[in-house]
C-alpha cells in the first residue's frame, strides 16, 4: 500500500486566497434548476452560477422534450402535417395549425372561405385566452398567489369544454385544415360562446382585484427580470415580452392575416420591461381577445357558406356532422353522381338495375330534383376542368403529338368510341344504329382529327357536355311519361322490389343503404386523400401568426410532391429563451422563478 496523502488545513491550501496576490478568492456555486423543477414550465434545465444568492451566470439547456415534429412532417402528407404541428406548443395548438395551413394555402394559391376564416379567428382568440390563463394560474402558484391558480383553471375549463364541443377534442385538435376547418360550429356553439364572452370580463376583473395591488405579487414581480427594448430587439424577442418593453409589435396589426385588419382591437403596451409589466400586458390582451372574439362571432352568424374550400384535390372533405363512428357521413362529401346512382338503384357500383323487360324500380321521389341540381352544376364544373387543362402547357406538352392513331389504323384495329372519333371518324351507334329512341334526342357527336392523346381528351370533355344535353331531355320526358318500369309479363319481367320482400333481401334503396352503411366508392376516395393527400406546387413560403407567446412562423418548402420537403418552425418560446440570461443574471436566485414565468415558455414548442 502506498503512503497516505499529506493532509493540510491551511486556508491557502483550501483555495480561499490567491497564491499570487494573497487576496481572498471569490467562490461560486453551480446548481441545476430543472429539468424536473416544477417552476420551469416544462423540462427546461437552467445551469445557474451563484455568488451567494445572486445569479451571476445562467445557461439554458433545452432538448429534453425533443419529438422530431419538423422532421416527421417531411415523411407525412401535407394534411397529416397538421396533426404533428398542433402538438408543438400544446397550450396554443390552434396557432400552430393556422400558421402551417396559411403557409400551405399560399403555396397552393388558395384561400379558405370567409366563414372558415372567421371561425379560425374565433378559436384562436379563445385559445389565446386559455394560454394566458394557464400562465396566470401557474405563475400565481409559483409566486404565492394560490387562489389565482384555482380561478385560472376554473375559467380555462369552460373554454376547453367549448373547444371539445366544436372540435371533438380538448387539445391537439387538428381542426384547422388546409382550405378551411374540419366542420362548422355545432348548433349550440354560438350560444355557449356568447355566455362565455359575457362571463369572462367579470372574471378578469377578479384576477386584477386579487393581484394588481397585491403587495406580495408586486414585490415578487416589479423590477424583476428587466428587459430593455434594445436588448429585446437584439435577441429577437416577440409577443407580450416585447410589448412590455414599450414596442407595440403585433403581427395582427403589422402584417395582418385572416382579415384581422377589419377588426377593432388595441395592442396593449407597457414600458417598464419587468415581470410585472408582462403580467399587465397579458391581462390586457385577454380583454382585447374577448373584443375580437365577440366581433368574430357576430360576423359568423351573418356569414353563411361553406367552411372548406370547394376543391376535392385540396380541401379535406367537410364534416358538417360527425357520426358515432367519429368520421361523419355528410352527403356533400360523397360524390354527387354516385350518390344519385345509390338513390336510384341502392348501389353505387355493380347495380344490376337494368333487367330483362325494364328496370328494377322507378326513380325515387327525390330523384328528379337531385338529377336536375346535378345538371345545373356540371356545366360549370366541366368549364373548370377546361380552364385547368385546355391551355395548360404541361398538359399539352404531355398529350399533344403523343399516341397518334390514324383513322385508317383505327378502323383496321376495330377501334371505337372517343379513340376513333378523335381520328376524324364520327362513328356513334346512338346516331348510326339508334337504340332506345336515341334518334329522337338532340345531340351532336364530337370529332377531332389529330388522333393524339390531346384530341381524345378534347373529345371526352365535349362528350360530357353532350351527355348533359341528353340527360336533361330524358328527365323532362320521364316526368311527362307515367307508366310501369317493367314489362307486365311474369315469365319475362323481374318483379320490381320497391320494398323489402319476405326473403329479407329486396332491393329497396333505404334498406341497401342501411345494410351497406358506407359505399366502397366513398371509401376509395377517402383512402386516396388520407394516404396520398394533396399535391402542393413546388415553392417556398414563410407564414407567421401572432401566437400567445409571440411570432410563430413556419418556413415550408415543397418540391411539388405529396409531402413537405422541409418544415421549419420559428417557435417564439425558443427564441424568447435567449433572453433568460439577460433576465436572470444579476438578480436573486428566488427571482429566477418569476423571470421564467414571465416569459411563459412552452417546452413542446421549444424542443418540438
Amino acid at each position: 500500500m502506498g503512503e497516505a496523502p499529506e493532509m493540510t488545513t491551511a486556508p491557502d491550501a483550501a483555495g480561499f486566497r490567491d497564491p499570487a496576490t494573497g487576496e481572498l478568492r471569490q467562490e461560486t456555486m453551480i446548481i441545476n434548476m430543472g429539468p424536473q423543477h416544477p417552476s420551469t414550465h416544462g423540462v427546461l434545465r437552467l445551469v445557474l452560477e451563484l455568488d451567494g444568492e445572486t445569479v451571476i451566470r445562467c445557461k439554458p439547456v433545452v432538448g429534453y422534450l425533443h419529438t422530431g415534429i419538423e422532421k416527421n412532417t417531411e415523411y407525412r402528407t401535407w394534411m397529416q402535417g397538421v396533426t404533428y404541428v398542433t402538438r408543438a406548443d400544446y397550450l396554443s395548438p390552434f396557432f400552430n395549425e393556422l400558421a402551417y395551413c396559411l403557409g400551405v394555402e399560399r403555396l397552393l394559391g388558395v384561400e379558405a372561405p370567409e366563414r372558415a376564416t372567421l371561425i379560425r379567428i374565433l378559436v384562436c382568440e379563445l385559445n389565446r385566452i386559455t394560454s394566458h390563463l394557464v400562465w396566470l394560474a401557474t405563475s400565481g402558484l409559483e409566486l404565492g398567489a394560490v387562489s389565482v391558480m384555482l380561478y385560472g383553471f376554473r375559467e380555462r375549463e369552460v373554454i376547453m369544454e367549448i373547444f371539445e364541443a366544436i372540435t371533438g377534442l380538448r387539445m391537439n385538435h387538428a381542426y384547422i385544415r388546409i382550405g378551411g376547418v374540419v366542420m362548422d360550429l355545432p348548433e349550440e356553439g354560438p350560444g355557449k360562446i356568447r355566455r362565455l364572452l359575457d362571463l369572462l370580463p367579470r372574471r378578469i376583473d377578479e384576477y386584477e382585484t386579487l393581484l394588481h395591488d397585491n403587495p406580495i405579487w408586486r414585490e415578487r414581480n416589479e423590477g424583476v427580470g428587466v428587459l430593455t427594448s434594445e436588448r429585446a430587439l437584439a435577441l429577437g424577442v416577440t409577443g407580450p415580452a416585447l410589448r412590455a418593453t414599450g414596442i407595440g409589435a403585433d403581427l395582427r396589426k403589422d402584417i395582418p392575416y385572416c382579415g384581422y385588419e377589419s377588426f377593432d382591437f388595441d395592442v396593449p403596451v407597457r414600458t417598464e420591461g419587468d415581470a410585472y409589466a408582462r403580467y399587465v400586458v397579458r391581462l390586457a390582451e385577454m380583454r382585447e381577445s374577448l373584443k375580437i372574439a365577440r366581433q368574430a362571432l357576430e360576423r359568423i352568424e351573418e356569414t353563411p357558406g361553406p367552411v372548406m374550400i370547394d376543391d376535392p384535390k385540396v380541401g379535406w372533405p367537410p364534416r358538417l356532422s360527425v357520426g358515432p363512428d367519429g368520421i361523419g357521413n355528410d352527403p356533400e362529401y360523397l360524390e354527387v353522381i354516385m350518390e344519385i346512382f345509390e338513390a336510384i338503384t341502392g348501389l353505387r357500383m355493380n347495380h344490376a338495375y337494368i333487367r330483362i323487360g325494364g328496370v328494377v324500380m322507378d326513380l325515387p321521389e327525390e330523384g328528379p330534383g337531385k338529377i336536375r341540381r346535378l345538371l345545373d352544376l356540371l356545366p360549370r364544373r366541366i368549364d373548370e376542368y377546361e380552364t385547368l387543362l385546355h391551355d395548360n402547357p404541361i398538359w399539352r406538352e404531355r398529350n399533344e403529338g403523343v399516341g397518334v392513331l390514324t383513322s385508317e389504323r383505327a378502323l383496321a384495329l376495330g377501334v371505337t368510341g372517343p379513340a376513333l372519333r378523335a381520328t376524324g371518324i364520327g362513328a356513334d351507334l346512338r346516331k348510326d344504329i339508334p337504340y332506345c329512341g336515341y334518334e329522337s334526342f338532340d345531340f351532336d357527336v364530337p370529332v377531332r382529327t389529330e388522333g393524339d392523346a390531346y384530341a381524345r381528351y378534347v373529345v371526352r370533355l365535349a362528350e360530357m357536355r353532350e351527355s348533359l344535353k341528353i340527360a336533361r331531355q330524358a328527365l323532362e320526358r320521364i316526368e311527362e311519361t307515367p307508366g310501369p318500369v317493367m314489362i307486365d309479363d311474369p315469365k319475362v319481367g323481374w318483379p320490381p322490389r320497391l320494398s323489402v320482400g319476405p326473403d329479407g333481401i329486396g332491393n329497396d334503396p333505404e334498406y341497401l343503404r342501411h345494410i351497406m352503411e358506407e359505399s366502397m366508392e366513398a371509401l376509395i376516395h377517402h383512402f386516396k386523400m388520407v394516404t396520398q393527400g394533396v399535391e402542393v406546387p413546388a415553392g417556398e413560403v414563410f407564414s407567421a401568426v401572432e401566437s400567445p407567446r409571440g411570432e410563430l412562423g413556419y418556413l415550408i418548402v415543397s418540391d411539388g410532391g405529396h409531402r413537405p420537403y422541409r418544415v421549419k418552425i420559428r417557435d417564439p418560446s425558443f427564441v424568447n429563451l435567449q433572453a433568460l440570461p439577460a433576465l436572470i443574471e444579476g438578480y436573486l436566485v428566488a427571482d429566477t422563478v418569476a423571470s421564467v414565468a414571465s416569459l411563459d415558455p412552452v417546452l413542446g414548442g421549444v424542443d418540438r
